[in-house]
């Protein structure tokens, strides 16, 4: 099962790229949902190797899902696979130039199934797939509009202050 969404980003290429593979960005704003995030590995900046741990709750049961950075390719692209028990998944991340200021960023999400209960959910998901394709990319337009926003605010590029 696959899921894609395509959205223009106002900003240049490099800019709307060390947007996105900002980690520490994404790290803090889970952890300020409350989102427990365990990071794996000690790499100081975006590499392939990083890697994450994620417990949450769904469905009444603990669950927890693992997934790295495996590609890095700045600043056209990136992937991450990951795994929720019997459920596998690969992101990939690509940027496009439009023009100077304007990138087309595309994120595309495929599913596969490992297990019989996983194969259970990925079933109940394609019978949904249409409202989930539907989440999906509002999902993505939203956080590339709120990258948008940080990318033209004031302090991008600037290091943390944290």
């Amino acid at each position: 099962m696959q899921f894609r969404a395509s959205e223009v980003v106002t900003g240049p290429i490099d800019l709307v790229f060390a947007g996105l593979s900002d980690m520490a960005h994404y790290e803090r704003d889970a952890l300020a949902r409350g989102v427990q995030v365990e990071r794996l590995d000690n790499l100081p900046r975006p590499a392939p190797g990083m890697q994450w741990r994620v417990p949450f709750r769904a469905k009444g049961r603990d669950r927890v899902a693992e997934f790295a950075l495996v590609k890095l390719a700045a600043p056209t692209g990136m992937r991450f696979e990951g795994r929720v028990q019997g459920l596998f998944f690969e992101s990939d991340f690509d940027c496009r130039v439009l023009d100077p200021d304007a990138t087309e960023v595309t994120i595309t999400t495929k599913l596969r199934a490992k297990s019989i209960s996983a194969k259970v959910i990925l079933q109940s998901m394609k019978l949904a797939r249409a409202s989930l394709a539907k989440q999906y990319r509002k999902r993505v337009r939203k956080s590339l509009r709120e990258l948008e926003d940080r990318i033209h605010a004031p302090t991008m590029g600037e290091p943390d202050a944290s």
